[in-house]
């Protein structure tokens, strides 16, 4: 069985940074090769690269980048070169993250490993967002004060179970992309079928990026969405995603910038069952719910009699 569930690294560098779009694509590869992934394809634009990866995506900006990570990879070790590879001087904040896995005794690693080989490199603080024995996120990141120059969000809806997303056949495919260009209409789009089954997408516009991973598996059906577009409106963007795909439950996961107001989310066809947030010492807000949908209840069946 794969994995789906995420690991992910993101870290944001000094303007005055030379510009990582300069940096080859060599250099990638070697960066991926330390945890078990590969590049697919390339899109760009001139503010943003984005990689289509053997397992998720990677995403690189003038001075900072996302890489995410699913399966048996070991995105640690690519933390750690990467944060070798620049100046400390140069490195203003940073976070690592893993999503709680599906199958975690199939996995290289435990994120409490992880944590014993991440910090002999590099200084942070650990924090767990969701209860242990149910869905849960664990995070690192650098514990000092950072104030980002622009209101910054990055939003993650992790859908399990769709009502709608069936497989990952050629029509649905089409069909989803058509719904999310109602939505995104200026994006460009990056995407692969994996065999026997499984979908990636990455779309890019200025900027902004919108990613998508999807897992088909006898048992569930996982899909992964996370967009960095950054809007003082985020509950009314959540409530454009959703209906896309119609989950019968999801975790909400957002950072949020000090530029925002409090998340503020009431979904009619969703119970919520756990809430977790803390304001990080970067100046950053994170969120972490868990909804469920509301089942309607079951009509009792009508006897019906036999007239005499």
């Amino acid at each position: 069985m794969f994995e789906s569930s995420e690991k992910k690294i993101e870290i944001i560098l000094s303007e005055k940074t030379p510009s990582l779009l300069q940096k080859p694509e060599f250099f990638w590869k070697q960066i991926l090769k330390f945890c078990g992934a590969e590049i697919i394809s390339l899109l760009k634009t001139p503010y943003i690269h984005s990689y289509l990866l053997s397992e998720s995506s990677l995403l690189i900006w003038k001075n900072r980048l996302v890489l995410i990570t699913c399966g048996k990879t070991v995105l640690y070790q690519s933390f750690i070169k990467l944060f070798k590879s620049f100046s400390k001087e140069f490195i203003e904040t940073y976070f690592f993250q893993r999503k709680n896995e599906f199958f975690p005794y199939n996995q290289k690693n435990s994120f409490y490993k992880d944590l014993e080989k991440i910090k002999k490199t590099i200084p942070g603080q650990a924090y767990r967002f969701g209860n242990l024995h149910d869905h849960h996120l664990f995070l690192f990141y650098k514990e000092k004060t950072y104030k980002p120059r622009e209101p910054d969000q990055t939003l993650e809806i992790l859908f399990y179970d769709s009502k709608i997303i069936k497989n990952t056949s050629v029509k649905t495919i089409s069909n989803l992309k058509k719904s999310l260009k109602k939505i995104f209409p200026k994006f460009k789009v990056q995407d692969h079928f994996f065999k026997p089954s499984g979908y990636s997408l990455n779309a890019i516009e200025k900027e902004t990026y919108y990613t998508i991973h999807i897992t088909p598996d006898k048992s569930f059906f996982y899909i992964s969405f996370e967009t960095n577009i950054a809007s003082k409106k985020t509950s009314v963007l959540i409530k454009k995603i959703l209906p896309i795909f119609s989950p019968l439950n999801f975790d909400l996961i957002l950072f949020q910038s000090h530029h925002y107001p409090p998340l503020k989310l009431n979904l009619t066809n969703f119970s919520p069952h756990s809430f977790f947030y803390k304001k990080l010492l970067n100046s950053y807000n994170v969120y972490y719910k868990t909804f469920y949908s509301i089942q309607k209840k079951e009509q009792k069946p009508v006897l019906l009699t036999k007239r005499a």
